[in-house]
Order: structure tokens, then sequence, then C-alpha cells
């Protein structure tokens, strides 16, 4: 079926306007793990979509709410879902005030527990902080965990942990401090899933190059759980003072012994570079200083670079980087270029 004819049906259906013919069809397409995804993405925006200006005589639509949810016995507790992005539906929303009237509401929610078979509260959004290139960020987790997330990178959390579930989602780096809790915290990235109880650790999750993505784990304190994700192979478990990556979705490598403080320099606006290849370490200075820079001669990014530079400028790094390399650099029209001197 058409993206755009299977969107109108739901759209039908959750504005309590669609036809029985329409519902059937909707069941049978919600056995699709796509579909029912997108679908439960629209219910829970439905559900988020402010009261437009209503005349005196709208509903109580909050009275409404109330006398259905105890009608329904909904469940207070609340499981994190992926939520496709919802935009559209708000734009098409705004476009018909007339649709965020109370009575259509509670039928769309009376229609959506039918098809779904579980209560509409249950599904969750997560928010999102963010940090820009050249910014960092401490932000306080609902548990009273706290995270110092680095430059370029982004953190989603529910907006509330349960007892048994703490999870968060990060693209990036980030360094947490973890509560201790009954429950364990976990961290998703691309392509591994980190464990903690409480400790101090700092997670490098970004891609290597184009779709290859490399999950990187440092524990300051504690113990540390590391496994790649969708895979049968065993975590490897990391106590204080060790290292270990998931590779793609390769087994995690064997824990390594490493200087956690030199290696957490970037907390202290350090850069540090111990043997990394060219290309991942000119992404960390485009990160570190929102600079645009392309590397011309792909001969460059297989080598590798060990160095330390301790809140220098752009200029001085890059000259730095370049004659440990035997490369040069110009910068023009807002842009650095380095190339190989040869």
């Amino acid at each position: 079926m058409e993206r755009d004819k299977f969107r109108r049906i739901v759209i039908r259906v959750v504005t309590g306007e669609a036809s029985e013919a329409e519902i059937r069809m909707l069941q049978e397409l919600l056995k699709s793990p796509g579909h029912r995804a997108f679908y439960e993405s629209v219910v829970s925006a439905w559900t988020h979509v402010p009261e437009p200006p209503s005349p005196p005589s709208m509903p109580d639509k909050k009275k409404q709410w109330a006398d259905l949810e105890k009608r329904l016995s909904f469940s207070s507790e609340k499981k994190p879902v992926r939520v496709p992005d919802t935009g559209w539906f708000f734009r098409w929303v705004a476009g018909r005030p007339g649709i965020a009237a109370a009575g259509a509401a509670i039928a769309c929610l009376l229609a959506a527990a039918v098809i779904l078979h579980q209560p509409v509260r249950d599904l969750v959004v997560y928010r999102s902080v963010r940090t820009q290139n050249g910014e960092t960020k401490t932000w306080v987790l609902p548990d009273g965990s706290q995270v110092l997330l680095n430059h370029g990178s982004r953190l989603s959390v529910p907006r509330s942990f349960t007892p048994a579930c703490r999870e968060v989602k990060l693209q990036g780096e980030a360094f947490f401090d973890v509560m201790a809790a009954e429950g364990p915290f976990t961290i998703q990235t691309g392509n591994a899933t980190v464990t903690v109880l409480g400790t101090e650790f700092d997670v490098w999750a970004r891609e290597k190059k184009k779709r290859v993505m490399e999950t990187r784990v440092i524990v300051k304190e504690g113990t540390v759980r590391l496994g790649a994700s969708g895979s049968d192979t065993a975590d490897v478990k990391l106590t204080a003072g060790l290292m270990a990556s998931v590779d793609r979705r390769l087994p995690p490598s064997v824990p390594v012994p490493v200087d956690v403080n030199h290696r957490l320099g970037w907390m202290e606006r350090r850069l540090v570079f111990e043997e990394t290849p060219v290309r991942e370490a000119f992404q960390e200075l485009v990160r570190y200083y929102n600079v645009s820079i392309v590397l011309k001669d792909k001969e460059l990014e297989s080598l590798t670079i060990t160095a330390v530079f301790d809140r220098l400028g752009i200029d001085v790094v890059l000259e730095s980087i370049c004659l440990a390399i035997d490369a040069e650099y110009v910068y023009e029209k807002g842009h650095y270029t380095v190339f190989s001197r040869n």
C-alpha cells in the first residue's frame, strides 16, 4: 500500500472518521511491525496535540478524559517505545482546529485502545538532549544520575524511569555518573548495549566512517557490562581502569588497562589522541572547534597520531598534526583543507 494512503487511513481512524472497512483494513496492516510502530507514534502524537482556541460551547476535555480514563482503568506505568517523526501529523491537525474537539479525542482514543489491545498511555516519547559542535552540557536524569555530554552528541531519555528499567540512548560521547538502584541502568548505542548498576564511566559511540559504528567504554569506578546489540556473543565485564570496544556488531574486544584521567581529558577541554586515525582525529577537531575540515588525500586517513592539545587554537593544532603526518593545510572561504606535501 502506498505510504500516503496508509497515512490517510491512520488519520481517519485516529480522528474517528474511518468506516468499518477502513478499521478492518488497518487491523490487518498493523500486523506489520513497521505499520504498527507508525500507528503508535500517531496515537502518541494525538494525545499530545495542544488544544486550539475554542468557542465557549467546547466540552470540558479534561473532565471527559478523566471519566474515560476511569472507565478504561488505564495503567499509569509507562514503557518506552521507538517513535518515528510525527511533525507532518501536527501540521495536519493544525489546519483542522475542529478535529481537536473533546468528543473526537475520546472516540479516537477508544479506537486506539481496541486496535492496539493496550492502554494508550503506555506510549512514551523520548526527549532528547543535544550538544552542538564546540559545546558540552551537563544533564541530570530522572533518577538523579548525571551525564556530561561531549561535543556534537545526543542523549535520548524517557520522561521517567521505572524501578526495573532505566534506559537511555546515546549518539556521540558522554560521561555517566550513575546512581545505584535496584534495577540496572542501560545505555543503547547504534551497535552496543552498556549495562551498569551504579558507577562512573565514559561511552564513546560514533561512526568511524560511513555506516561503520564503534562503541568504546572506559570505566572510572565500579563495574560495567558491554555487549554487541543483536548478537548472541558473550558480554565482557569491565572494572575500574579498563577499556573495551564493540566494532560494528562484532564481539566486544578484550578489556585493556588505560590511564583513565588521561583518556578522559575532554572533560577538562583537552584533546587527547592515542594512535588515533587521522580521519577520526579531524572529525573530533570539527566537533571541538566547530569548523569545517576537508581531508583531500585519502592516503592520509589511515595514518595515526598520538598527541595531547590543552586548549590551543585550531591553527596551532592543525599545524602540529600536519607536521607529524607530512601534510599542509590552507584556509579558504571558511574551510580548512588538508593535503599531502607529496
